[in-house]
C-alpha cells in the first residue's frame, strides 16, 4: 500500500512532484481510494468501469484504484479460504500497479528517449562538422594566404562542394564568415614575394 500512497500522492500533487508524503496525505489516500472500496461489501473489481480519461492524472488514479480494487479482493478471498482465486487476484493487483508505475514514470521515460535521440544526432552532425573544419584548415594550409579572411574567400567554394560530398547539412548564412570561424587559431605562412 506504501507504493500505491506514492502514486497517489504523485497524481494528485503540483507538478508530479509527489517524492514525499505525509499523514494528510494518507488520510487522503485512505478516504478518497481504500475505504470506499473496503466498505463495499459487494467488490468486483471486474466490474468496475476503464478509465475514460486519457489524462495523465486521471488515469494513474484509475490505476490505482484498480490495484487497490484487486489487493483488497485478494485479501478477502484469502480470508475466505479460497487461495488460489487470492493469488488470482493478487496478480491482477500487481498488474495495475504496474500500470500505474508506466503512467508515474512516462515524463522521465520521455525526456531520457528525447535525450538519447538528440545527443546521438548531436554527435553525427559534430563528427561531420569536424570532417569539414579538418578539410578547410588542410587547403589553408596548402595555399598561400595572407589572412584567414583571405583563405576563406578563396576556398570557400570547395568546402560547400565537400559539405555536400560528406553528406553535411552545412548551409550557413554567411558561408566565408563561417569558414574563417574554422581557421580561428590557424596560423598561415603567406609566400614571401622574394620566393623565400
Amino acid at each position: 500500500m506504501e507504493h500505491l500512497l506514492f502514486l497517489f500522492r504523485r497524481a494528485t500533487s503540483e507538478g508530479w512532484s509527489g517524492e514525499r508524503y505525509d499523514n494528510r496525505d494518507r488520510e487522503l489516500f485512505m478516504v478518497k481510494i481504500v475505504n470506499p472500496l473496503l466498505n463495499d461489501d459487494h467488490l468486483d473489481p471486474r466490474a468496475m468501469q476503464p478509465p475514460r480519461s486519457h489524462l495523465r492524472n486521471d488515469l494513474l488514479l484509475e490505476y490505482v484504484k484498480f490495484s487497490c480494487a484487486w489487493a483488497i479482493t485478494a485479501d478477502r478471498a484469502s480470508e475466505a479460504g479460497e487461495e488460489h482465486k487470492g493469488w488470482l487476484c493478487l496478480c491482477r493487483a500487481q498488474y495495475w500497479l504496474g500500470r500505474a508505475n508506466q503512467i508515474a514514470d512516462l515524463p522521465a521515460k520521455i525526456k531520457q528517449v528525447a535525450a538519447k535521440r538528440s545527443t546521438a544526432g548531436g554527435k553525427a552532425k559534430a563528427a561531420k562538422r569536424k570532417v569539414l573544419e579538418d578539410y578547410a584548415r588542410s587547403l589553408a594550409l596548402k595555399g598561400s594566404y595572407t589572412s584567414q579572411s583571405h583563405a576563406a574567400m578563396r576556398i570557400v567554394a570547395r568546402v560547400t562542394e565537400h559539405a555536400k560530398e560528406i553528406g553535411d547539412p552545412w548551409n550557413p548564412k554567411d558561408p566565408i564568415r563561417s569558414v574563417e570561424r574554422m581557421l580561428e587559431g590557424l596560423v598561415l605562412r603567406p609566400a614571401s614575394k622574394n620566393g623565400r
